[in-house]
């Protein structure tokens, strides 16, 4: 839906952004909607692998197509307001897509002016991430990602080619460092591991 709006009540809300768009990456921010030019910061507590290990505050995030993300934002301050969540033009550069009139547009929230008891706080630990510590740092793999043919390939492998397709076999629980290089000559895309 274009330009949706949600009521919400002054206090904090979690919420799970999907960009599920077929090839249009987001930056994306919080304005009041009679201050579009100061961004209002708030948590992110998840990703694609799950929460964080602490929430990190943020003024903008970028979410590129399949990604996912968790945040809270607090509304407490905003009773009676409008807030808008906005795109950054052009994703800051990143995004090679066409913009539209009403890109930055993404979707506003209407606060009631009706105060209400919020003592709900953020946890300032989330959960323990156990990482394995690297051994080294040195580059285990390179990988050049690239089109070509209007197809994308990584180090010339296509994935229709299923007998090379596999291109680093990773020892469970070992650490590597992996360099990625993007050579496609402007065009963006989320790499999935």
């Amino acid at each position: 839906m274009p330009w949706p709006f949600l009521n919400v009540e002054p206090r904090k809300y979690r919420f799970r952004f999907l960009n599920s768009a077929v090839s249009r990456s987001f930056a994306l921010y919080f304005v009041k909607s009679t201050a579009t030019n100061v961004k209002l910061p708030f948590q992110v507590i998840a990703s694609d692998a799950g929460l964080l290990e602490r929430p990190v505050q943020v003024s903008s995030i970028y979410v590129a197509n399949a990604e996912r993300y968790e945040i809270v934002f607090d509304f407490t301050s905003f009773a009676g307001q409008n807030i808008d969540i906005r795109n950054i033009a052009e994703v800051n550069g990143i995004g090679a897509e066409e913009e539209y009139e009403n890109t930055d547009k993404v979707m506003r929230f209407v606060v009631s002016g009706t105060p209400v008891t919020d003592t709900s706080t953020v946890p300032t630990a989330l959960r323990a991430v156990p990482f394995p510590t690297a051994t080294t740092n040195a580059i285990n793999h390179h990988f050049r990602f690239h089109r070509t043919n209007s197809e994308w390939r990584i180090n010339g492998v296509g994935f229709e080619d299923a007998e090379h397709r596999v291109l680093a076999n990773v020892p469970r629980g070992t650490v590597e460092i992996w360099e990625l290089e993007n050579s496609s000559g402007g065009w963006t895309h989320p790499i999935h591991g």
